[in-house]
């Protein structure tokens, strides 16, 4: 689950039942206004203050009203620097692209475009990025514009990778010398 991580989310029709979703999984929502006619002053003030882990944009208006919001009260470089440790997710590739007009990059988007697969996947896999994303921000690395290459792999993702790199089946892969023939089976579903 999300771990008592903190998830800003933005107004809209689904944002109650995210919300819920959320606190289901072990986070805690904080919904912010972001509409039309209202000022996304407290999800601003929320993230660039830190108070947010992670961050969920459902939709494009939502990226371009932050974004103008920050601008306006002089916040754009705090908004930036603040989205250096915290998780971007996106629900769809359109959310994706709209980031990337403001020069960020998603740290997640769901296989499955839409609310519901992005906080599901998030709830699972958001706090290892949320580490990973710390980790590499720390250690000077651009977590706004990184890959997945870039990530600052912890220690047990290089032990398990060693172990691997040693198995039989991965020294045949190489044609190196092995104490056995290892066998490879697949089911095909």
């Amino acid at each position: 689950g999300f771990q008592a991580t903190r998830v800003a989310l933005f107004e809209g029709p689904e944002a109650p039942e995210i919300a819920n979703t959320i606190s289901r999984l072990g986070g805690i929502p904080l919904i912010a206004p972001i509409s039309t006619g209202v000022s996304p002053q407290r999800a601003l003030a929320e993230i660039v203050e830190g108070k947010a882990d992670f961050a969920l944009f459902t939709d494009e208006v939502q990226v371009t009203r932050l974004f103008e919001a920050a601008r306006a009260g002089g916040l754009e470089t705090r908004l930036r620097e603040a989205f250096r440790r915290i998780c971007i997710g996106c629900a769809s590739a359109a959310v994706n692209r709209a980031l990337s007009g403001f020069d960020l990059k998603s740290d997640h988007e769901p296989e499955s475009p839409g609310a519901e697969s992005l906080v599901r996947e998030l709830a699972r896999r958001g706090p290892d990025l949320l580490a990973k994303k710390r980790s590499a921000s720390e250690r000077g690395i651009d977590t706004l514009r990184w890959r997945r290459v870039d990530m600052a792999w912890g220690i047990a993702d290089a032990e398990r990778r060693a172990v691997t790199d040693r198995s039989a089946f991965m020294k045949a892969c190489r044609l190196e010398k092995t104490d056995y023939t290892p066998i490879w089976l697949m089911r095909q579903a």
